[in-house]
């Protein structure tokens, strides 16, 4: 079918210079830059939001009886695992130097979160998917993830051309 990347290219473009971020000509490296960040240490702080989304997801399996089915226990055991290896990761590579951290970070927090939704649906139901704005957002939102700030599908280029020395397609 082709190639087909998005891209977009202001040919001549002006604006003042108090407004210039960098230097003229650096766009591409400034908006790396700033997509590492959203990757890397933005992550920190969605943790948070994670710890508190599998907390609940606990609460909610330990209140419906769910919690006593070993399967369920082993499935939330490895959830908190999955998120304590997300956790220890990106304490250890914030601040690195080494872009494809970012991508590689990207990649394990997304899929995560994305499991830690599917999981809701498979303890709470498809009922839990009317009028339960908490587990709605969750499973829908994390779907989403996987796709902004760089789709797992360009992050996994980045890490096979940058990090392992693949050639692209």
């Amino acid at each position: 079918m082709g190639d087909h990347r998005p891209e977009v290219f202001f040919d001549g473009a002006r604006t003042a210079a108090a407004h210039v971020v960098g230097q003229p000509g650096d766009g591409w490296q400034v908006a790396k830059a700033t997509l590492a960040f959203e990757r890397g240490a933005a992550m920190l702080g969605l943790q948070v939001g994670f710890r508190r989304d599998l907390e609940n997801l606990i609460a909610a399996a330990r209140e419906s009886g769910a919690a006593a089915d070993p399967l369920l226990r082993d499935k939330l055991a490895r959830a908190w695992i999955g998120l304590e290896a997300v956790r220890a990761y990106a304490l250890d590579t914030l601040g690195g130097d080494d872009p494809t951290q970012a991508s590689v970070l990207k990649v394990l927090w997304s899929r995560w979160h994305q499991r830690l939704g599917e999981l809701a649906m498979e303890i709470l139901g498809a009922e839990s998917m009317t009028g339960h704005d908490e587990w709605q957002r969750l499973f829908l939102f994390s779907r989403a993830e996987t796709i902004y700030g760089g789709s797992d599908e360009i992050q996994r280029n980045i890490i096979a051309a940058r990090a392992l020395g693949l050639p692209r397609k």
